[in-house]
């Protein structure tokens, strides 16, 4: 706050980003590397999740506890500190904020479907490259992504505190977007997984691309449930 009053959103996300990739490098260089089986059926295909499952869980878990901490953090702080803090959370989030109750769009926009899809696919695949070439450099969008769902959901938490709503007061029915949030995060989740998961295979000379990969269609996958969703369920109140 002191130092980096002038950037203090960027300060935020690049500081919390740089503490916890120690972690997750030392994770990711204690994942191992199973020898791929033939995939025979559907329960064959549900177990190369449970071959990665400690690194799952390890980024599931960091990314909803990053969501809890900003939460907090944006409903608690002051709101002049906190706007700023979140500065770049907020301008995100900003055009959505800008229509007054989620009702007033047309039901299953086509157009906003696409540009919901187009924009979040793009997230995926950086994602997905990210952690191939840096590890884990997908931390940061992780990181920028839970620091936007703390913000709109602290927004409420906000409110009780300081009878203070701006700059959220779109999201009256917070519930309503939980759904899509959830499986737009799994989405990204998973294709950091994916990248970090072809990054060890190759490092390690037991280079597949199937599980990557099938890491990697999941989240698109994911995504595409996720955008349906963003442009159905909250327009039907």
């Amino acid at each position: 706050y002191f130092i980096f009053y002038q950037e203090l959103s960027s300060a935020m996300l690049s500081f919390s980003s740089m503490m916890i990739l120690p972690y997750i490098l030392k994770v990711i260089q204690d994942e191992k590397i199973k020898e791929p089986k033939k995939l025979k059926n559907f329960l064959q295909f549900a177990n190369i999740f449970q071959q990665h499952n400690k690194i799952i869980l390890i980024y599931t878990f960091m990314f909803f506890g990053m969501v809890l901490e900003y939460t907090l953090l944006f409903s608690t702080l002051p709101p002049d500190v906190g706007n700023d803090a979140f500065r770049i959370p907020i301008d995100i989030v900003k055009p959505a904020a800008e229509l007054s109750r989620p009702s007033e769009q047309q039901f299953l926009d086509a157009d906003m479907l696409i540009s919901i899809l187009s924009n979040n696919i793009g997230i995926v695949l950086v994602c997905f490259a990210l952690s191939l070439f840096w590890g884990s450099g997908s931390i940061f969008i992780l990181n920028l992504n839970a620091s936007v769902v703390g913000m709109v959901y602290g927004t409420s938490i906000r409110a009780l505190i300081y009878g203070y709503v701006y700059p959220m007061p779109i999201f009256r029915y917070p519930l309503l977007f939980l759904p899509h949030t959830i499986l737009e995060m799994l989405g990204f989740l998973f294709a950091a997984i994916g990248g970090s998961i072809m990054m060890k295979s190759i490092l390690d000379e037991k280079y597949t691309m199937r599980d990557p990969l099938i890491f990697l269609f999941t989240a698109i996958f994911l995504i595409i449930i996720a955008g349906y969703v963003e442009v159905t369920l909250p327009f039907m109140m």
